[in-house]
């Protein structure tokens, strides 16, 4: 049974957060690119299953706000099951901002967590009106001894991971057209700076599928490198091929077995 709460510490939560960071992996496409697809608004609430081995242990809820001017989103994610007997999470991450000329363009984000291991963090980012960083506050505030503080240089062209998750949808259907099938850039959630991978793997099959990794920069601690160096598994992101374009299912191998997190309703 020991093996099941360490699975879960680290697998539950990385879920929510790289839905998130799997848009940043789409950097800027070739400067002869051909006109971006047109993809839906999103609007409503898509709801998934979150799974060790095919037993559930917890849910992610995105809420979507998107109209041609601007962007809004919540994402509301809780452990439950077998997960909350070790470790009981619910976190909070909201992110708006303004659309200008097909551009994301950020205001705030801001993400609040309460788990056994960090009750009440929060980290909030302010953007100013070209959508650059202006501020950023993290809660409870962190040792740079143990928490290196990204310097504002370092930050220059990172996304956070609301804005990101925007552009990556736009920016893969584009590179797509292009037979652009790896793309990259930076994520930055207030505390760490990582650089997105995504690499698209299959385009035959009824979902396109791609493979997402990262590659911290600065801002992590030497217990999250020290998970990282030994052994950082690589997601697997299934889309729809519609005008949604939306993760269908999520899925990576472990040593402790299989986590998924699997669309089921949306609504």
């Amino acid at each position: 049974m020991d093996m099941i709460p360490t699975a879960i510490k680290s697998r539950a939560r990385l879920f929510s957060f790289r839905f998130l960071l799997i848009v940043a992996a789409c950097g800027a496409a070739s400067a002869h690119a051909q006109a971006p697809p047109t993809l839906e608004l999103l609007q409503g609430e898509y709801k998934y299953r979150i799974a060790w081995n095919g037993i559930k242990i917890g849910r992610v809820n995105f809420y979507f706000e998107e109209t041609e001017q601007a962007y809004r989103v919540i994402v509301d994610t809780k452990t439950s099951g077998v997960a909350r007997l070790f470790h009981a999470l619910h976190s909070i991450t909201t992110g708006n901002g303004r659309k200008i000329e097909g551009r994301y363009l950020p205001e705030f984000y801001h993400a609040n967590s309460n788990s056994e291991e960090g009750k009440g963090r929060v980290a909030k980012l302010y953007f100013n009106a070209e959508g650059m960083l202006e501020r950023r506050e993290v809660s409870p505030p962190e040792d740079p001894l143990w928490r290196p503080e990204v310097p504002p240089e370092e930050l220059i062209g990172a996304r956070d991971p609301v804005t990101a998750f925007f552009v990556m949808r736009q920016q893969i259907a584009t590179n797509l057209a292009q037979d652009v099938n790896t793309t990259g850039a930076k994520i930055y959630d207030g505390r760490r700076l990582a650089e997105i991978v995504v690499r698209v793997i299959e385009t035959d099959a009824p979902m396109l599928a791609t493979v997402i990794s990262r590659q911290p920069m600065n801002g992590y601690t030497p217990k999250e490198l020290k998970k990282f160096e030994a052994g950082d598994p690589a997601v697997h992101i299934y889309f729809s091929r519609d005008n949604q374009f939306m993760p269908q299912r999520a899925e990576a191998e472990t040593r402790f077995g299989t986590i998924s997190a699997t669309l089921e309703k949306r609504e």
